[in-house]
């Protein structure tokens, strides 16, 4: 069994403002397109809620990003509100190869130093992604 995680946080127009650079149109092992996290910021938000480079952004506020043109990708980005939340698959080496290892996700209910509240739901799908709110940083 894999678990998500579901950070919520409130706090403020790119995917930069979450503190990483989101870019669609990735073609993976299956064929199909994705987007996926090409940098994240020292001390951002998006870092301190643990998401890292190569991790794959499968959702992002509800609108899925699988199938969709690096354009399409930005025009959802951009759309976002001061919160966008995110269903992100986790990388397991640097080139951001499929999560196929149930152990690899954290269940840990904790509470980060930025206020992002985690609750943990089990699920029994093959590959679980971790969802995860964010807040934009202050502009």
């Amino acid at each position: 069994m894999k678990s998500r995680d579901i950070y919520r946080s409130s706090t403020c127009v790119t995917a930069r403002g979450f503190g990483m650079r989101v870019v669609g149109g990735k073609t993976g092992a299956d064929g199909r397109t994705f987007a996926y996290i090409v940098w994240t910021v020292p001390g951002g938000p998006a870092e301190k809620a643990g998401l890292q480079q190569g991790d794959k952004v499968l959702e992002w506020s509800g609108v899925s990003l699988i199938d969709k043109s690096f354009e399409e990708v930005a025009q959802i980005i951009e759309r976002t509100d001061d919160i966008a939340e995110l269903v992100v698959e986790h990388a397991t080496d640097i080139v951001g190869d499929l999560l196929d290892d149930p152990g690899m996700i954290s269940s840990s209910g904790k509470t980060s130093n930025m206020g992002l509240l985690m609750e943990t739901e089990t699920d029994k799908t093959p590959s679980s992604p971790t969802r995860r709110k964010l807040p934009k940083t202050p502009v």
